[in-house]
């Protein structure tokens, strides 16, 4: 006999709209993602029975529900609603993508109290959702009732370069406890546009009266979302909610290229000002068309553990000719972001080399051993925006005041020339023991991906952090003087690497071309003193 209890209404329901098209890129591990690290935020700040995510499937040819990689916890609790190719022929003549129709979709047939639109590559973390969860219950003190709101739920940015090496599940959770305070906010000053946002949050009643987003603005860009929030607006106040604590934070799309730029004016919606609050017909959200809805059927699971599923590439583990020079395109990046015009100069053949590294390797973090070079740091993190960095001995001991990059000069660079959005820490101290020190106290694991020795670095600590780095990871060595006998000191100091001179860049690079790295580090765990710096091949 079937169960004819009826089900509890969720306290929130995500809606989300997507198809099957590998949407700019690695679609399907972005909205798995989503899915998977919200349901994990739910289930972990006790959550899990409140909430249910809705995905609308708008006429994929390969339902999502069979191929998604989700957790257990996000098929728990993951609806599929699948308009398929037919019903859109059907109801609109061709199959095209219309995201209004899709997102009401969601809501005509969402079950929560509240429903959240959002996109389909956002992270939703613990903190958020613990918010959410105390917003809609009331038990955050607002000038208004919750019920009679439109929450406007502000997005940051995690730039492509940390997305694009696909971060694992528990490394999501890592970066987005040190990514917090550095990603920054979209486009804050317009929020009361409504648009640019990580999602509208309404009591369902609201979505109601307002009869969802307008479906007259059937192309796929552009003012639905202004549209909504203009309407609503009429008759209700809207909050910034992001002050108590709701924020998502989007997975950015890959570098802007001039297609995307300029888009297809036939792509984008006019700006039409509505003044009545509600529009469509009674059959908005496509009321008269039964859809099926379905949960996950693929047994497949997102990565998890920590570290990223693409790989270093290893570009540096091979030997590079004697007239090696940096692409083009690494010459136009240094020239584009005004890194050569730094003090004190450094030739653009050096600043190319170190950006075509990194913006090949797109690193996770970036450990700097030695005084601070702000053109060759800025060239790394306008590269790599989102980079984990540890700065051992950026400062001599004593009164820093008289430095040309003293920490005040320094915090200005950060935010205004090399406009960092990641997480940093500065380590003082006797360099023999820095790196243990920091691994003894790091934020989860972080292997060695790219690292900058400056020049008089001691010998013993180049050879401590080669043997650190992870496969294909690279030490960078500026030079001066006499590059072969500086070569032939390096090569001694960073055993298993493959360690040679760019061209004329005044770079010696070293490169783990293999997993043997943590076998030499742990032969030389205690490694130590201060040593011979490799300068020792100076001529001047």
């Amino acid at each position: 006999m079937a169960d004819s209890t009826p089900r509890r209404r969720p306290l929130v329901s995500f809606v989300i709209i997507g198809r099957n098209d590998d949407y700019m890129g690695d679609y399907l591990y972005r909205l798995g993602t989503c899915l998977s690290f919200l349901a994990r935020s739910a289930e972990r700040v006790g959550l899990l029975d409140d909430i249910e995510l809705v995905v609308v499937d708008w006429a994929s040819e390969h339902p999502l529900a069979r191929v998604l990689p989700l957790v257990p916890a996000a098929r728990r609790i993951t609806t599929f609603l699948e308009v398929t190719p037919d019903m859109v022929r059907s109801r609109f003549g061709a199959v095209r993508w219309m995201p209004t129709c899709a997102i009401n979709v969601g809501v005509r047939r969402a079950r929560g109290e509240f429903i959240l639109f959002t996109d389909s590559d956002c992270l939703w973390s613990e903190a958020a959702v613990a918010a959410l969860g105390r917003l809609v219950r009331g038990e955050i003190a607002l000038p208004v009732p919750i019920e009679d709101l439109f929450c406007y739920v502000r997005r940051h940015q995690i730039p492509w370069a940390t997305v694009h090496r696909r971060p694992r599940l528990d490394e999501w959770t890592r970066l987005v406890a040190l990514l917090a305070a550095g990603v920054q906010p979209e486009r804050a000053g317009i929020s009361c546009l409504g648009g640019f946002s990580a999602g509208q949050l309404m009591h369902r009643d609201l979505w109601y009266d307002a009869r969802g987003y307008d479906e007259s603005l059937e192309r796929p860009w552009g003012w639905s979302d202004n549209d909504l929030m203009l309407r609503v607006s009429q008759h209700h106040p809207w909050l910034d909610v992001s002050g108590h604590g709701l924020i998502g934070l989007h997975m950015e799309h890959g570098p802007r290229s001039d297609a995307r730029a300029v888009r297809d004016p036939s792509t984008v919606n006019p700006m039409v000002i509505c003044n009545e609050p509600a529009v469509n017909g009674p059959e908005w959200g496509l009321a008269g068309i039964e859809i099926p809805a379905t949960t996950a059927t693929s047994n497949a699971e997102p990565m998890s553990g920590f570290g990223c599923a693409v790989a270093l590439s290893g570009q540096m583990a091979s030997s590079a000719s004697a007239d090696w020079q940096p692409e083009p395109d690494a010459v136009d990046f240094v020239r584009r972001i005004g890194a050569e015009r730094a003090l004190p100069p450094v030739p653009v053949e050096q600043l190319a080399a170190v950006a075509q590294i990194a913006r090949t390797d797109l690193p996770r973090n970036l450990y700097w051993f030695g005084a601070i070079n702000p053109a060759v740091l800025m060239t790394i993190l306008r590269a790599c925006p989102a980079a984990e960095v540890f700065f051992a001995n950026p400062w001599p001991e004593g009164v820093s005041d008289g430095l040309a990059v003293h920490p005040g000069e320094f915090a200005k660079f950060l935010e205004v020339r090399a406009r960092f959005k990641g997480w940093a820490r500065i380590v003082q101290g006797a360099p023999a023991t820095v790196l243990d020190r920091i691994e003894r106290s790091s934020v989860g694991e972080s292997p060695m991906e790219l690292a900058w020795c400056e020049w008089g670095t001691s010998l013993d600590l180049v050879r401590a952090v080669t043997t650190r780095l992870a496969p294909g990871g690279v030490a960078l060595c500026p030079i001066e003087g006499d590059c072969a006998t500086a070569l032939d000191i390096l090569k001694q100091a960073t055993p298993g690497c493959v360690t040679q001179v760019l061209g004329n860049s005044g770079l010696v690079t070293a490169t783990r071309p293999g997993a043997e790295a943590a076998e030499q580090r742990a032969d030389l765990a205690a490694a130590c003193g201060i040593g011979i710096p490799f300068q020792r091949g100076r001529t001047s």
